[in-house]
């Protein structure tokens, strides 16, 4: 049970940051919105990656792998919210 609400936190909480990221882009509805994205999107890439470091350097298996499974993640949400966004 404990494993599984460790492994929910950090996906739900990108979740959020990427729903705040579209809803931020749509509030605004400029022709600017996309470049909104790509400023924003790339920062939480790089705060997952830096996180993954510190947990590799501080020897955390559990944690790099959770870590790694979310930046995969947002590996594979690049391509469909490059779709959504360039739609709007």
């Amino acid at each position: 049970m404990k494993n599984k609400i460790l492994k929910a936190i950090p996906f739900l909480l990108n979740l959020i940051f990427i729903g705040l990221i579209i809803y931020f882009i749509i509030q605004t509805d400029s022709d600017k919105s996309p470049i909104i994205f790509i400023i924003l999107y790339p920062i939480l890439f790089l705060l997952n990656l830096i996180t993954l470091i510190i947990f590799s350097v501080l020897k955390n298996k559990i944690y790099s792998k959770i870590i790694r499974h979310n930046i995969l993640l947002l590996l594979i949400l690049i391509i469909p919210m490059i779709i959504i966004i360039s739609s709007i």
